[in-house]
């Protein structure tokens, strides 16, 4: 199970809005504590199991900026939230603006939220692991305007993942998703009627449907990877777009689309059943561009922009049973050239396009790959060369971790974009090794040692990630 980082080169800058207040709080009187803070203030969470429940309300802001945020007191040994076998909630929050950052959640049963927002303005759940959900890990209820899932991780459990509003009587207006990664799960991603947002490098695997976007906004869903048994992902409404992702199903249909107008760009989508597409009424403007697709090519619409796709067997790619979805020298996908589409500027790894690209989710830009894909965090997945030097940085510390391959295929100096394990002892200010054993993103980001940060030096982390969309 991979463990989520602190990662302050994900946030742009931004200003402190006032000096906050740290307050400690502990198993007990964590629920007391919250309701005495203001706006802006820091409850930190001190090590140990929680299993009390909490109904709580965030207040509104004195200043932009101001975020009501609980976070690990420590942040080698945060908290532990389990339900209390009573309530239908772990933490239940209201309000305007709050940030649940770096907390671990266990043991959530059927019928029970580990994370519930209510009637909330903007709310952000970071840097957080779930494990053997069973019933939903972060949900909402009444109105949200807005609700953000950074690097979180759920791993294990039948239940549901990510539920962006409901089926009645609840909604999510604007959501955004980045490197979410699941485990299992019989709904890791659904997005209800009415909200709409983005999906950015999401990692879903072994999931029984995987993602829904059912709320026919305006949604974008890029270089993500998601493996399921049934359907990869199922799309209604519009205008939605899915880029450079790959979609993989081994007993039903990689993807459904059906009801609007929708444009699936330089996606691979494979079938172990062999059918990697069905669509279904879309209106004027949807485009099918650029496609790597299991089986037959869906039977051409009115109004819609079909070019460059090609129906693929199993041929196509090293091993797509394997997660290996790159197109060997021989694919049919590279036999023919895609057409240009300023639209889709990167591939699944971020690499740049060629003009024409290669047709699916892979820029071929070499014959053997990059290998599987990994269950693991997207910034952790290997697309170049494996480096085997050290790091190149100039970390406090005592690094001795060998950098793992850069995001393109290179150490980038400083601080590296390696992302291998390293096992160093940062003190917190190197700005390019990973700090202690953890698995590190080497993305140039200062983390801590093996004494965690301290809470003042989490301040500027916390503040400044505001939207980017």
């Amino acid at each position: 199970m991979p463990r989520v980082l602190l990662l302050s080169c994900l946030w742009p800058a931004a200003a402190v809005a006032h000096t906050p207040n740290f307050v400690p709080a502990g198993p007990g009187d964590w629920c007391d504590v919250i309701h005495t803070i203001v706006p802006g203030d820091f409850v930190l969470l001190t090590p140990g199991v929680y299993t009390d429940s909490c109904d709580m309300t965030t207040g509104p802001q004195d200043l932009p900026g101001e975020f009501t945020t609980l976070m690990p007191y420590d942040s080698d040994d945060p908290p532990i939230f389990r339900p209390d076998g009573a309530t239908p909630y772990v933490m239940r929050i209201t309000g305007e603006y709050a940030t649940v950052f770096g907390a671990r959640f266990e043991d959530i049963p059927a019928g029970v939220t580990a994370v519930l927002l209510r009637d909330a303005q903007d709310m952000t759940v970071h840097a957080s692991t779930f494990v053997n959900v069973d019933g939903r890990a972060v949900g909402s209820e009444g109105r949200v305007d807005r609700l953000s899932v950074w690097d979180v991780a759920i791993d294990g459990g039948s239940g549901i993942g990510i539920e962006f509003g409901c089926p009645t009587g609840c909604e999510v207006n604007d959501f955004e998703v980045s490197f979410l990664f699941t485990d299992g799960l019989a709904s890791p991603l659904v997005a209800h009627p009415g909200a709409e947002g983005f999906i950015d490098r999401a990692l879903i695997v072994r999931a029984e449907t995987g993602v829904v976007l059912a709320g026919g906004g305006d949604s974008l869903m890029t270089e993500s990877f998601v493996s399921s048994t049934g359907t990869a992902l199922e799309i209604t409404g519009g205008p939605q777009i899915v880029r450079s992702s790959i979609l993989a199903s081994t007993d039903g249909v990689a993807i459904q689309a059906s009801g609007g107008q929708q444009r699936l760009l330089g996606n691979t989508a494979w079938s172990g059943v062999g059918t990697g597409l069905v669509r279904a009424d879309w209106t004027a403007g949807s485009e099918l561009i650029n496609n790597a697709l299991g089986g037959d090519l869906p039977a051409a619409l009115a109004n819609t922009t079909d070019e460059a796709n090609v129906a693929c067997t199993d041929e196509c790619w090293i091993d797509p049973a394997g997660w290996d979805f790159y197109p060997p020298p021989d694919s049919p996908i590279r036999a023919e050239d895609g057409v240009d589409d300023f639209d889709v500027l990167a591939d699944w790894c971020g690499f740049p396009r060629d003009l024409p690209p290669t047709i699916g989710a892979f820029e071929a830009i070499g014959d053997d790959g990059y290998g599987p894909v990994e269950a693991d965090f997207r910034f952790n997945q290997s697309c170049g060369e494996v480096d085997g030097g050290t790091d190149t940085g100039a970390p406090t510390g005592s690094d001795t971790g060998t950098a793992g391959p850069g995001y393109d295929g290179t150490d980038t100096g400083t601080g590296g974009t390696g992302q291998g394990p390293n096992t160093d002892a940062d003190a917190g200010s190197d700005t390019g090794g990973v700090g202690d054993s953890k698995e590190g993103t080497g993305c140039g980001c200062a983390t801590s040692g093996s004494g965690g940060l301290a809470p003042a030096a989490l301040l500027p982390l916390l503040l400044i990630r505001r939207r980017h969309q």
